[in-house]
Formats: structure tokens, C-alpha cells, sequence
């Protein structure tokens, strides 16, 4: 089976809104960051992967961890 990679909404808005932190600190950082996120999700090895968060470890992990306790993840 070939692995797949589901990458959830709030994921994905994580994702932007870091982008968009970095690309503010220097110019090409927050394409950069992408590169390196998609890079490393490329690896993954599970057959599945889910991606629910992708968020600095400074933050609030109530974050993501209220994410999993949502309907259809």
C-alpha cells in the first residue's frame, strides 16, 4: 500500500500562519520552512499519516490535543 498523508485543516492553517511568521522575519524563511516541513512529512513512515497540528512547542498544547477529541479524526 502506498503511504499516504492526510493533512488536516487546522494543520494546514498552522502551517500558513507559520509561514507567514517566518516570511515576516526574512524574506524566503517562511518558503524555506515549507520545504523543510514538506521534506520531513515526506518520510514519514506509517502507511497512514495524520497531521492534526503543527504548532511551536512554546504554544498551548491544549491546542492539538483538544483537535483529536473532535468528530472524524
Amino acid at each position: 500500500m502506498t503511504p499516504r498523508l492526510l493533512l488536516e485543516p487546522d494543520a494546514e492553517l498552522d502551517l500558513e500562519g507559520a509561514r507567514i511568521w517566518f516570511e515576516e522575519r526574512s524574506k524566503g524563511l517562511g518558503a524555506e520552512f515549507l520545504r523543510n516541513v514538506r521534506a520531513t512529512l515526506a518520510v514519514a513512515e506509517e502507511t497512514v499519516t495524520a497531521v492534526i497540528g503543527c504548532l511551536h512547542t512554546r504554544r498551548d498544547p491544549t491546542i492539538w490535543q483538544s483537535r483529536r477529541e473532535q468528530p472524524g479524526t
